[in-house]
């Protein structure tokens, strides 16, 4: 959940719907619905269709998979100061 009171999901893109990458949703009433507006193609997160790791501490959102389109290889951990977003 951020400051904002939104909830951020990140999803596995198990049909490969675009690329081979992760999806994003946002959602602002706590997660009882997704709006289609919410749903973001996050390219730059290649994902060969797997679990993913997201914590978030002390302000830090820390996110961790295995980078790469066509394995479970170049495990990566990412991390971002502003919520994610």
């Amino acid at each position: 959940e951020l400051p904002d009171g939104s909830v951020v999901l990140n999803i596995r893109n198990q049909d490969g719907f675009r690329c081979r990458c992760r999806l994003t949703a946002r959602t602002w009433d706590g997660g009882q619905s997704i709006p289609a507006r919410g749903v973001t193609v996050e390219a730059e997160l290649p994902d060969p269709a797997v679990a993913a790791g997201v914590f978030s501490s002390g302000g830090v959102v820390f996110f961790s998979n295995p980078a790469c389109q066509n394995g479970r290889m170049n495990m990566t951990l990412r991390w971002s100061f502003t919520n994610g977003t």
